[in-house]
């Protein structure tokens, strides 16, 4: 067999090989039927004699409704596009666009809390792609994964695009006009009872003078803000430690030794942007004798554990014991503790070591770092561990006078701080007692973030008017009257102040591709009463008179408003 076929392959001339081409094995090996074929590659009625009044005649009309028919047949596969629209050339073309080369903006992202800064890659008036702004003071060019995706939200399909009212157990489109009537006929008709504004923390200073003349204009208004996560279980710990309410913000960036319990700052607590910034300035390979070294105690594995130069599995109930073993260990070694905090007295490194099965040489070692590096070293709890865990950090960190990598000039808070356990329980038993008139669930999931044993789903079924404010459908939105749909952030205006002393501005670098408003817009509008007539505008100008009556003054600059404004 392996004979006949070598001698197939003889009959191939390696000149055929290098220079013809086949498509077959029949051409490959010039059969017969097939160079025959070959010869009649076009039709009788083809010739080189080409004459078109031997072709069968066709009527002009014949000919104008076959090409009409497969453009239509054509056409049908794209009839499933979500608004078309027209594509036109420019009538007159922007002094800032050029065809072919991208625009970039700067604007605010509020895809998480921390409202880093941004610049928006456009074409033609298209946001496309979105980057860090590195002239922004706090993110310095750096942007979280959520920040990269909220491009994506903006095209998202599933963005509401209209107002909606609930019809038995559906939704129908309603125009804005009669929406807005009937809500504010609502609010004028609930001044004996609450009107409950849920929102997320608002770090806007025009975002809450909005809600601060809203509940002027209704003064029943009650406001509750939240987050999914927070750091209520930190800032109470500082509290009672320090006589404040917040938390420092820390320079990362000088601690030689970290030592962190049940937490991942590198990938989900607090600002992650800056501290993982920050946390890179220290871990420089070309500058060894500078570089941090980073403990990690935790039970799951994290984004920091795995950036750990020692990572210890540690369940979180045993991170309290750790702390204190920790302190009575120093206390043996000389550092003074601060005094009346004799808790520790009763545990023992050691003790803690063989109970958990950890390696007590290691123990050892994070030992002598944090008293070899008093005033430069840091420990830090996560967020989910308890009260008494951050107090007893805060006393460790005392101790070892790492309160000098705290940053006292600058404070995150928000413009409106958040709502404690207790406010939340008190909405929900003023709604059991009857007492609450409207919801405004303003940009906010009330039903899917809050705890469930809080009852807020069943509550929220008795009250007579719910109002959900949303970029697209949610679980709060499904117990709403009214689905008021809202601008992206790239379609908003806005101003943020995470710290103080500091602005930051947003601007929209598109139209509103739905039938969409901004939320501030949708407050002001219902301010302004029946008749109801909406101005696309309405919240820019109100920035605009916020900062020329209550910002600009304090900025001590030589500019007009005007030119200070546009700067």
């Amino acid at each position: 067999m392996a004979e006949d076929k070598g001698n197939m392959n003889s009959k191939i001339k390696k000149e055929e090989l290098d220079t013809d081409y086949w498509r077959s094995f029949k051409e490959l090996y010039k059969d017969a039927s097939t160079i025959e074929s070959s010869h009649h590659e076009f039709g009788k009625a083809v010739t080189e004699d080409f004459d078109p009044s031997k072709l069968k005649g066709i009527s002009r009309r014949k000919f104008i409704a076959l090409v009409g028919a497969s453009a239509a047949l054509a056409g049908a596969g794209c009839s499933d596009y979500r608004k078309k629209g027209f594509i036109v050339p420019y009538n007159q073309m922007p002094e800032e666009v050029t065809v072919g080369n991208p625009t970039y903006y700067a604007s605010t992202s509020t895809a998480c809390s921390h409202t880093c800064g941004v610049l928006i890659k456009t074409r033609e008036g298209r946001p496309i792609k979105v980057d860090g702004n590195n002239d922004h003071p706090v993110s310095k060019g750096k942007t979280c994964a959520k920040c990269q995706a909220s491009i994506i939200n903006l095209y998202d399909p599933e963005r509401l695009e209209f107002p909606l009212e609930k019809s038995g157990n559906d939704f129908l489109k309603k125009d804005w006009k009669v929406v807005d009537d009937a809500i504010i006929s609502a609010l004028d008709n609930s001044r004996r009872k609450q009107i409950a504004i849920i929102t997320h923390k608002i770090n806007s200073p025009s975002s809450k003078k909005v809600l601060d003349d809203f509940a002027q204009k209704y003064p029943n208004t009650k406001v509750y803000s939240y987050e999914l996560f927070d750091e209520h279980i930190r800032n109470s710990a500082w509290k009672k430690c320090y006589g404040t309410g917040v938390f420092p913000l820390i320079q990362w960036n000088q601690a030689k030794i970290i030592l962190g319990l049940e937490t991942d700052f590198l990938g989900i607590d607090g600002n992650k942007v800056e501290t993982s910034r920050l946390f890179s300035e220290g871990r420089n390979f070309n500058k060894t004798d500078q570089f941090s070294r980073l403990y990690i105690f935790e039970g799951c594995m994290s984004v920091t554990g795995m950036n750990a130069d020692y990572r210890f599995k540690l369940r979180p109930d045993a991170q309290y014991e750790l702390v204190l073993s920790l302190l009575n260990e120093l206390d043996k070694k000389g550092i003074s503790i601060p005094a009346g905090s004799q808790a520790y007295s009763g545990y023992s490194l050691d003790s803690f070591a063989q109970k958990y099965s950890l390696s007590k040489s290691k123990l050892n070692l994070l030992v002598k770092d944090l008293i070899g590096n008093q005033g430069s070293s840091l420990i830090y709890a996560g967020r989910t561990l308890p009260e008494e865990v951050h107090i007893a950090v805060n006393l460790l960190n005392e101790a070892l006078g790492n309160t000098k990598l705290y940053r006292t000039d600058e404070i995150e808070t928000p413009v409106l701080p958040l709502s404690s356990k207790d406010d939340l329980a008190g909405l929900i038993q003023d709604i059991n007692s009857g007492n609450v008139a409207v919801i405004i669930q303003y940009d906010s999931d009330p039903a899917y973030h809050l705890p469930e044993d809080l009852g807020y789903r069943d509550a929220a079924k008795k009250v007579p008017m719910i109002i959900s404010m949303a970029g697209s459908k949610n679980d709060s939105s499904a117990l709403a009257n009214y689905v008021l749909p809202l601008n992206h952030d790239f379609e908003s205006w806005g101003d943020f102040k995470t710290r103080n002393g500091f602005y930051s501005m947003q601007q929209p670098v598109i139209d509103a591709i739905f039938d969409t408003r901004q939320k501030e817009a949708i407050l002001l509008t219902w301010l302004k009463g029946k008749p109801v007539i909406y101005d696309e505008r309405i919240y820019h100008k109100y920035i605009m008179n916020n900062w020329e009556q209550n910002i600009y003054p304090g900025m001590n600059s030589k500019l007009s408003f005007t030119e200070f404004w546009n700067a």
